[in-house]
């Protein structure tokens, strides 16, 4: 998983909320299932570039590229539309 305590190398956060909070979250492809229903997740990621998608049936998919900085929390709400 990108999200992990082993991250090697410089790490920033990743704190994320979503609407509706069952939406699936992918980071760089690979599937977030940290946190828990109505909370906001968080998580350490490498620095840099990372692209997020968020799915749910019924719902247009939202995709956002965000950058990670060293030591910085990125702060990120999304919420989906209904198709």
């Amino acid at each position: 998983s990108p999200i992990s305590a082993d991250v090697v190398g410089p790490t920033g956060i990743l704190s994320l909320q979503v609407t509706p909070d069952d939406a699936v979250v992918l980071i760089d492809g690979e599937r977030w299932t940290a946190g828990a229903s109505g909370r906001r997740l968080e998580g350490r990621l490498p620095v840099g570039p990372h692209r997020l998608e968020v799915q749910r049936t019924g719902y247009a998919s939202q995709l956002v590229d965000i950058e990670v900085r060293r030591g910085e929390t990125e702060l990120v709400n999304l919420t989906l539309r209904q198709d």
